[in-house]
């Protein structure tokens, strides 16, 4: 295992909005990632006891703003926004699938929380990266905007082996902690 190992990704994307409410690729993708010894931080399988974002609390979300029950539906989605931006926080990097198809509000935040902190986003375009909106080129380098999930995985192997030489971005978004010091 190279530089990837121990570091930590946050699945970032649609959930509420999803047709499989977000768990399709997240899913896929994770044994990839492990291999690397990557930690994977999945917002639709959250690493803590409390509230988790599956699809029967998707729905109770959805049914309780429906009804006009928004404080009750405040209740939880604040809680859900603070454990998301925490991980956001503990993250080494980050995934972002972004299907121009589908109204994404959390993610967005999400990705704006980490830039913030200048950690690499990893985002795969449904659409290609052809369609990226012009925004989203202002805020991440191209460098880290993809096709499909193929071109990000290859990225991730380049960036795992310790004998490639990063220039930048990638060399000011990449930080590697030496685990022995630790």
């Amino acid at each position: 295992m190279g530089r990837l190992k121990n570091t930590i990704v946050y699945q970032v994307g649609s959930i509420d909005q999803s047709k499989d409410y977000g768990v399709g690729w997240r899913k896929k993708i994770k044994p990839f990632l492990k291999k690397f010894g990557i930690l994977v931080i999945d917002p639709t399988d959250k690493p803590i006891n409390g509230y988790n974002e599956r699809h029967e609390n998707v729905k109770l979300n959805k049914k309780l703003i429906y009804e006009e029950r928004y404080d009750e539906a405040t209740h939880i989605l604040k809680q859900i926004r603070a454990i998301d931006l925490r991980f956001c926080d503990n993250c080494s990097f980050a995934i972002f699938y972004l299907d121009l198809t589908i109204r994404t509000f959390g993610s967005i935040e999400e990705i704006s929380w980490i830039n913030r902190m200048r950690k690499p986003i990893l985002v795969v375009i449904e659409q290609t990266k052809k369609r990226s909106p012009g925004w989203l080129l202002a805020i991440i380098p191209h460098q880290f905007i993809f096709n499909n999930f193929t071109e990000m995985k290859n990225y991730l192997k380049y960036i795992d082996d310790e004998h490639n030489e990063l220039i930048e971005p990638h060399k000011s978004r990449w930080v590697f902690f030496d685990h022995t010091k630790l």
